[in-house]
């Protein structure tokens, strides 16, 4: 991968890093704001708050983005953060067109940036493929114009809509088949999304209520029946037939989203590329980009962004912390260094006791309020500090800033547990309630739901299985 390549384009909406030629990177840019525009029509702003900056890492050659990131088996995806969320995609060799993938990342992003609820996994894949394919014209936008040769490929018979809708957190390649459940999700959001047009009931009308079940913690055969006013096995058999149409629906909106934008853009210095690749790779390929920030520090040693961006890389605590060290000793109020420095301490109180935490949880709350003092929006400084102070128990300090971090990431259901840990301290059971629900139908991490149903429990009158009847 060559680093002399590499260019920034700003736009009003994200800043897109990329390798791609001039002409097909403002190419790309004004695709994603023209599909912006579209798709925000069909994902409608809910109560999250204005989101977190977006960065958009764009890849010339598939090669490169699954060396960058560690990405072997997909061909993009959407990290969220409570500081930035980053879309990351090179061009997928099944689809071709780099644009499809840019498309189905960024609906990734408008539905975990503008809604405060989740999602089941099988409808947020689904609903990025049926965008993915949005066409554009001067005054009209065509969403729906699926491949249908993808789908007759598909045997529908082996991934039941029955399973399908089962999945509910995530998914992974050892218990799935990902290209399957993907390719099925994608048929069955079309049939509910434009179903109707070939003579099905309305779904798309009745899917809002769908979502909102699903979030509330309804098992998946409830909600289809309760929302759709069908189940399972007369949905299966409706998308067996709608496979096998001869052509799809697709719909048109009356949109106009010409072309036009002027964007800025300025390419980078080698030095300052890999410091932009490292500091995306972060949270996906440590090592690389570890190795990417090494280099970068070596050519700025006298730079705190660098020596702080390579303490994040770093995962074992003292390089770590060396790196911290290195940057604070040139920018004592560094924020992210000092943030940096406030995670590295307390993960010294992992195997201790809830006593033997004490100094620990303190000198780490003196580090993440020094980044506060910095930057008093700094959100993961905040959410840190509220977790901290909801250790040493002092939840009415944590409410404070945990309520900080939700409003930029409602969804979250680690910070929803803390929330709502601090919340049921203070005896604001309604809130606590609210919250710890929340995180116990939606975690990933089987032990925390189990965490959440058991401090619910402490409320009273909770059934101690909600989390999980989903499955």
């Amino acid at each position: 991968m060559r680093l002399d390549r590499w260019c920034a384009i700003s736009t009003p909406d994200f800043r897109l890093l990329t390798d791609l030629p001039a002409r097909r990177a403002l190419r790309l840019a004004d695709s994603l704001m023209r599909f912006k525009i579209a798709a925000e029509t069909l994902v409608p702003r809910g109560e999250s708050s204005a989101p977190p900056p977006l960065r958009i890492v764009a890849m010339r050659r598939s090669g490169d983005f699954r060396t960058v990131f560690a990405a072997e088996k997909m061909a993009g995806f959407m990290q969220s953060g409570l500081e930035r969320h980053t879309l990351a995609f090179g061009p997928d060799p099944a689809a071709g067109a780099i644009t499809q993938t840019a498309f189905h990342e960024y609906t990734h992003y408008l539905m975990r940036s503008r809604q405060g609820m989740n999602y089941p996994v099988w409808y947020e894949e689904g609903f990025a493929s049926f965008l993915s394919t949005m066409r554009f014209s001067d005054a009209a936008v065509t969403i729906g114009a699926a491949p249908l040769h993808h789908f007759r490929r598909l045997n529908v018979k082996k991934l039941p809509v029955a399973e399908l809708v089962g999945e509910r957190h995530s998914l992974d390649w050892g218990r799935h088949d990902l290209t399957r459940l993907y390719a099925k999700a994608w048929l069955f959001v079309h049939m509910l999304e434009l179903g109707d047009a070939a003579g099905l009931p309305p779904y798309r009308e009745r899917l809002p209520r769908l979502l909102e079940l699903t979030d509330a913690g309804v098992g998946s055969g409830e909600a289809l029946a309760r929302a759709l006013h069908a189940g399972a096995v007369t949905l299966e058999r409706q998308t067996r037939r709608y496979a096998g149409r001869r052509t799809l629906p697709t719909k048109r909106l009356a949109i106009e989203t010409r072309p036009g934008e002027s964007f800025e853009r300025n390419c980078l210095t080698e030095t300052e590329a890999a410091y932009e690749l490292g500091v995306a790779a972060t949270s996906r390929n440590h090592e690389f980009a570890a190795r990417l920030l090494g280099e970068v520090v070596a050519a700025n040693p006298r730079s705190a962004d660098a020596w702080a961006a390579l303490a994040q890389a770093r995962q074992e605590v003292a390089p770590a912390r060396q790196a911290a060290q290195r940057a604070l000793a040139i920018d004592a109020a560094h924020v992210l260094a000092n943030t940096r420095m406030a995670q590295l301490k307390a993960k010294e109180c992992r195997g201790l006791g809830t006593e033997e935490c004490w100094d620990v949880w303190a000198e780490s709350a003196r580090y993440y309020r020094r980044a506060l003092l910095g930057q008093a929006d700094a959100v993961d400084a905040a959410y840190g500090l509220g977790v901290v102070y909801l250790n040493t128990g002092q939840a009415g300090n944590a409410l404070n800033y945990l309520r900080v971090a939700w409003q930029r990431a409602p969804w979250a259901p680690r910070l929803n547990f803390y929330l709502g840990e601090a919340y049921r301290l203070t005896g604001d059971d309604v809130r606590a309630r609210v919250h710890l629900r929340k995180a116990m139908n939606w975690d990933p991490d089987a032990r925390w739901r189990e965490r959440a149903a058991l401090a619910l429990g402490l409320l009273g009158g909770e059934r101690m299985v909600e989390g999980e009847s989903a499955r």
